[in-house]
């Protein structure tokens, strides 16, 4: 199967994209791989230098919860490691321009080795269009589900993302967080 949250998620239907913003973290943990496009010119890793994609939020997931990414410039063209540069190489390099810790990147299932507040920190950097989707884009990341309301407002959708956080992990150092 092949899944692309553009084009499978059903917007005018309230319930299935509230269910969508939900499960979207289990269906990238769950991946074999995951499709990135970068929309960048360049067919090489060496010269990519601070893409406009990596400080998208919802891309945090994609970049952290997949097991492996394969990734595309703006021709959809594969991007091939370059010569001499190996997987661990790539990882160092999404981290740096990401700002997400290696041990971080493409670790599928695995714990995460950060607490709530180092997640939500990351995010906080990031652009949106939805200012809700701040909170929808963590639930994956923190491992909560909670139904999505967009006219919540974003207080109200961080404040049940961090009382679901809370109850299942106990780490209050959330509460730290001033994103």
């Amino acid at each position: 199967y092949l899944w692309d949250d553009t084009c499978c998620i059903n917007k005018s239907v309230v319930g299935e994209h509230q269910e969508s913003l939900a499960m979207m973290g289990d269906w990238y943990t769950n991946a074999e791989f995951c499709i990135t496009y970068l929309g960048t010119e360049t067919s090489c890793f060496k010269s990519i230098k601070n893409p406009w994609w990596s400080t998208r939020g919802w891309t945090l997931q994609e970049l952290v919860l997949s097991r492996k990414a394969h990734f595309y410039n703006n021709k959809w063209e594969l991007l091939q490691p370059d010569a001499g540069i190996s997987k661990a190489d790539i990882d160092e390099a999404i981290a740096k321009f990401s700002r997400i810790p290696i041990e971080e990147v493409c670790r599928g299932g695995s714990s995460s080795t950060l607490h709530g507040f180092d997640i939500m920190h990351l995010m906080s950097r990031r652009q949106l269009t939805v200012p809700t989707d701040q909170a929808y884009a963590l639930m994956g990341m923190l491992g909560v589900k909670f139904q999505a309301f967009h006219a919540e407002g974003i207080s109200m959708a961080l404040s049940r993302l961090i009382c679901e956080y809370v109850i299942a992990t106990n780490d209050v150092s959330v509460f730290n967080w001033f994103g």
